[in-house]
Formats: C-alpha cells, structure tokens, sequence
C-alpha cells in the first residue's frame, strides 16, 4: 500500500512517574508479598530503584471494547490488553530489540526454521494457576481458529500457511515455521498467553469472540502478565492493578510493577487530553497532535513535565485500498468492490503510480505542521 508521511512520537512524562521511579526501597515503601516469587523471574536492570505505591493515569480518547486480547482489533483495547496479558517475547521499544518474556531463552535452526522456547518455572496466572506449554497450544490454537479469525492471524502464517506448534514438556514450546520469516521472534509475541483452564470451555461451545467482554467482573478476569483488571467504570476509566504473581523484578528482586494503579481516563477528544495534562490531572496523553507541539514546548518548565522529543514514529500512515470481493451483508448479493474497481486495485501499476502521486511534502508542510518524514514502506527511519 501507499505509504504516507508519518508524526514524530512525542513522549510526555508527567512527575508523578518520575517521583515514584527514583530512590532506594525501605522497609516503609516495601510492599508486603503474599506469593513467593517464580523460581524463573525476569529480571529487568534498570538503575534506578522504585518506590512502591501510588497511580498513573494516561488519557485516552476511546475506552477499550473488549478485554479479549485475541478478539481485539482497535487500539484502545490492545493497550489495555497487551498489558493484562504477555507473550513468548516481548519488543523492547527503548532498545529497539526483542527481549525475553514468558519464555526466558530460546534457540533456532540456522536456517531459522525451527525454533525451540523455553518458559518460565513457576510463572503463574493472576488466580495463582501455573502457565505452561499448553496454554501457549492453547493461544496458538485460538489465533489459528478459522471462525474467529482474529487480526493477526494472517501475520503469523507464511505464504498462506501456520506454523506448526508443539510441546515436548510443560516447559517447552516448539515451532516449526514453514518458511523464512525475518522478524518471527517479534511476530511470535503478537500470540498473549491465555488461561486454558478458564477459557477453553467457552472456544470449545463456540462463544470464546464474547469472552472476556468489557462487562467482565474484575475476579473473573484472569491474566498473565504485569496487570488485572482492578475496576470498571463505562465512559469514565479502566483501572489496572498490579498482578500478584507476576514473575517480573526489579534488579533487587523486588516484584514489580511498583504502581499501586495505572489508569486509562476516557475522555471525549484529543484537547481535552491536553487540557488535562497541562492541568496535571492526567500524566499522560496517548496522541499528541503536530499543531499543539509548540504549546507542549513553551509549557513544559512551567507544567512541571519532560517533554523529549524521540524521532520519527516506529509505525507510518497509510492508504488502504478495498479488495474485498465478498458479497456485502446488506448488498443484494453485490461485492465491496466491483469488478472495474478490483481490476484497477489489484494492479501493482496502479498502487505505484498512486503512491507516486501523493505530495509527501505538502502533507508534511500541511497537516503536519512540519513533524514528519517521508516513508515507503512498512520500515520508517525510526527503526534501527
């Protein structure tokens, strides 16, 4: 598809997170632990040392539709999800790497077409139940359901084809890739672990796409990774909490994460995202627009906040064009496209020649307000 020119990501640290990420621990911010830590924790080295307590509240302008990490499609809900439930690996933004998660090691054919993963001992749900090789299987498998196909379901297949996931012990998973795929380690963690003890009922009866809806109460919610679900509140907030079984530390050994609460205000737009974070009512905003960087600018030293500007986005806007020839629900039997239309989008001629027409720098003279960069493909310069 065309690519189009992309913002800068803009990061905006509030100092409330600053103030609850600096110092030694004492036994008055300790937090007291009711779980033993997992004999295979993670073990994260940064060099400065938390004190426990305390709430993050990030503003976003949409709240999540569903709690169903799979099923999740919009990006409201994949970043509440993605941090209620972790995966094999994770991509660690700051390095620009994939880093260790669930699985604490893994190794590869040369060829790259058999890898093996090793989990974690001891690793458990947010209801104290182990997290083994099968319900990673059992992930896999729901990502691989036909009659849910979920969105990212076509990214981990290759020309058209799955991988094939097994499980020598309940500490290792195996997979088989059925050709070369360069980015597999990143792509491996789209797959969030889900709890087979609680969820495979539901696949089994055919009603696992309403699991785990935004109506879900917060105990029956099970999870895997930092978060659970904490509270609700329709059209006002989503409260995380921290997960008491979590097997991620700090480098003291103290379990993590050290907040008492990270919350997703709901708020109607982008400007009063911004209002409230100039106010110090939210600590974060989730989109800064291009126009508003000069007022983040000039209030920064007053507003009591960081603002560092990063470079170019890791992701690029893009045009889509519609090639689907399904008959519309409501169409009469028409497809989406018709056939003229088909003929033109499938054409490479013609999604080059329209790429080639797009004025990339008036967009960023425009819109943009000049915080942008030209872009081709899925790659942006922000990558290392």
């Amino acid at each position: 598809m065309p690519r189009i020119a992309f913002a800068p990501c803009l990061l905006l640290t509030g100092s409330l997170l600053m103030g609850g990420c600096a110092g030694a621990p004492d036994s008055r911010t300790a937090r007291r632990e009711i779980h033993p830590l997992p004999q295979d924790t993670l073990r994260f080295d940064s060099p400065e040392i938390g004190h426990y307590g305390g709430r993050f509240a990030i503003a976003q302008t949409t709240e999540p539709r569903t709690f169903n990490v799979v099923m999740a499609n919009d990006q409201p809900s994949n970043d509440v999800d993605r941090l209620l439930f972790v995966g094999l690996t994770e991509f660690d933004n700051l390095e620009q790497r994939v880093v260790p998660s669930l699985a604490r090691e893994w190794e590869h054919s040369p060829d790259g077409r058999s890898w093996t993963f090793h989990l974690r001992r001891g690793a458990r749900f947010s209801d104290g139940h182990p997290i083994t090789s099968a319900d990673v299987l059992f992930s896999f498998s729901l990502v691989y359901d036909d009659s849910l196909h979920p969105t990212m379901q076509d990214a981990l297949k290759v020309n058209g084809r799955p991988f094939v996931v097994s499980a020598p012990d309940s500490y290792t998973v195996h997979i088989e890739v059925p050709g070369p795929m360069a980015l597999f380690d990143t792509v491996v963690g789209l797959v969030r672990v889900l709890p087979r003890h609680i969820l495979e009922p539901a696949w089994r009866r055919g009603s696992f796409a309403w699991a785990y809806g935004v109506d879900t109460s917060p105990d029956s919610l099970v999870t895997s990774g930092a978060w659970r679900l904490g509270r609700r509140v329709p059209g006002e907030r989503t409260v995380l909490v921290p997960n008491p079984y979590w097997f991620g530390v700090d480098r003291t050994g103290q379990r993590l994460p050290y907040l008492d609460e990270l919350v997703f205000e709901i708020v109607p737009d982008q400007n009063t995202a911004a209002l409230k974070f100039q106010a110090g009512d939210v600590d974060a905003v989730d989109n800064v627009k291009p126009e508003d960087y000069g007022i983040y600018e000039r209030r920064a030293q007053a507003g009591h906040y960081a603002l560092v500007e990063i470079g170019p986005s890791l992701n690029s806007s893009f045009i889509w064009f519609n090639l689907n020839r399904k008959p519309l629900a409501h169409g009469g039997g028409r497809p989406a496209v018709g056939a003229v239309k088909y003929a033109w989008f499938s054409d490479a001629r013609f999604r080059r020649a329209f790429s080639k027409a797009i004025d990339r720098e008036a967009i960023i003279r425009g819109p943009l307000f000049g915080f942008g960069y030209k872009n081709w493909s899925t790659m942006t310069r922000g990558s290392r």
